[in-house]
């Protein structure tokens, strides 16, 4: 923690003591949606790693939604499925991230709330979810050239709510709920083969959990594992495939659910959620070195179920950051609450 709290501050200050603007960074992490008080919304963040600074961007044609699915590829950020406030959605945009304009894409063949969204050469794979009826174990597949929709080999289990991620090309599923009680399963898609595939299980169920890889292994964060209604996980536990092992790590300050979670710069966020009586705005993040977690400031707004992802090399950087760019924008949809 103190190194990077250390490198922080020497990026502030010149060695005579003047301040000078930091440099711009390469990475842009960007949050977008989530849900407070049950209303969904239409709120779009960017995060600064240099300064660990928030800036709110309009959200232009945003319509609001939570518990969706959200993934970068090249330069564009897709929101999947999810809850409106009112009805669960197939329905698909993308904000253009150099232009900070909005398209919708062909919604999926099934609808899916609770849903979990990765990327794989160039594909977009969704997997699970909740069609308002039953929990899924069915998965689709995006094509960008085709614009189209197709469906996969179904899961083995069915689950909303689980933690996605890709670690070497391969999709990796982690709990969930599978409509009565929050489960410790994991499986395994390999998109060459079209087939899943079971691994060693979590050491305990838990659902809206937030999932990452990085340098070969994966990290489970928080979640709800379904005992007490008011109390939140704070645990991390992280798998090696190469071992097949799950092993505990320092947990967070702050129990929640229904976080997003992403790495940055090797240290991983851990970004709004749950509670268990509140949403919170808390980001902390993880020093995969030295185990330790520490304090990265807070979103505008208290939010679960939101989305987070991470865009590379933008041209508009600056004005994404607000560095140089106007004031932020009046939170309409916020204000209506």
């Amino acid at each position: 923690m103190e190194s990077v709290l250390q490198s922080q501050k020497q990026q502030m200050t010149t060695v005579d003591g003047a301040m000078f603007s930091p440099r711009l960074p390469r990475d842009i992490l960007f949050v977008i949606g989530g849900s407070n008080f049950g209303f969904p919304l239409n709120l779009v963040e960017a995060f600064d790693c240099r300064t660990f600074s928030w800036s709110v961007i309009c959200p232009y044609d945003f319509a609001p939604r939570s518990y969706h699915g959200m993934v970068a590829l090249n330069e564009d950020i897709y929101v999947i499925g999810g809850f409106s406030g009112h009805v669960y959605l197939s329905s698909c945009c993308k904000l253009r991230a150099a232009s900070l304009t909005w398209e919708n894409v062909t919604p999926m063949n099934t609808k899916r709330c609770y849903v979990g969204a990765v990327t794989v050469k160039g594909y977009i794979f969704t997997v699970g979810g909740y069609d308002g009826v039953y929990r899924l174990n069915s998965a689709e597949r995006f094509s960008t050239e085709t614009n189209q929709w197709s469906f996969i080999s179904p899961m083995n289990q069915q689950r909303s709510d689980a933690g996605v991620a890709v670690l070497e090309d391969k999709v990796y599923v982690c709990g969930g709920f599978n409509g009565m009680e929050c489960i410790r399963s994991v499986e395994l898609y390999d998109p060459n083969t079209d087939c899943w595939c079971a691994l060693p299980s979590m050491p305990r169920g838990r659902s809206g959990l937030g999932l990452a890889a990085h340098n070969g292994r994966l990290y489970a964060v928080g979640g709800f594992d379904g005992v007490d209604s008011a109390v939140r996980l704070s645990v991390m536990e992280s798998y090696d495939p190469e071992t097949c092992q799950w092993t505990v790590l320092e947990p967070m300050f702050h129990p929640r659910s229904n976080l997003a979670v992403e790495v940055l710069e090797d240290l991983l966020y851990a970004i709004g959620g749950y509670c268990g009586d509140r949403t919170t705005s808390a980001v902390e993040c993880y020093d995969f070195d030295t185990n330790t977690w520490f304090e990265s400031g807070q979103l505008s707004h208290n939010r679960s179920a939101l989305g987070a992802c991470v865009v590379s090399g933008l041209s508009n950087t600056a004005d994404i950051l607000r560095r140089n760019g106007p004031e932020r924008c009046a939170l309409v949809q916020l204000q209506e609450y």
